[in-house]
């Protein structure tokens, strides 16, 4: 809830299988029947996770279809970089209810924390980075 007015909007988090296309989609059918439920409906919502598929698989296709927008491509201002730890592709995402969540801003953290190929990132994919203004 927003503090400002009481407006009321809903976020979902998640992680999606990376080795098994079958189980991907079967995640996001259970995604989407609980981010579609009738009592969010009526609610700015935001998506976001390592989805573990690249924009044109079936997966990402049933979210965009489902009604929500790709951050990436409805930001007014965006870096569009890959996500994944080799840059190869982008399989991390912010989809939002584009009618009531208005993205200003989309970037990628590809920030490296050291040059030592033997340290550690903090994880194997890029943070993306949205900014968002709910619609009033």
């Amino acid at each position: 809830e927003r503090k400002s007015d009481g407006m009321q909007f809903v976020h979902f988090n998640t992680h999606l299988e990376h080795t098994s296309i079958e189980a991907r989609e079967l995640q996001v059918e259970v995604l989407l029947e609980i981010t579609n439920a009738e009592q969010y409906q009526n609610l700015p919502r935001t998506m976001t996770g390592d989805f573990n598929a690249k924009k044109n698989k079936d997966e990402i296709r049933a979210i965009l279809n489902a009604g929500y927008a790709d951050s990436y491509d409805v930001a007014v201002n965006a870096v569009k970089e890959n996500t994944n730890g080799d840059g190869s592709a982008v399989i991390d995402y912010c989809f939002v209810t584009p009618e009531a969540v208005k993205v200003l801003k989309y970037r990628v953290d590809t920030f490296k924390y050291s040059e030592d190929p033997e340290a550690k990132d903090p994880s194997d994919h890029c943070p993306v980075i949205v900014d968002v203004m709910i619609r009033p």
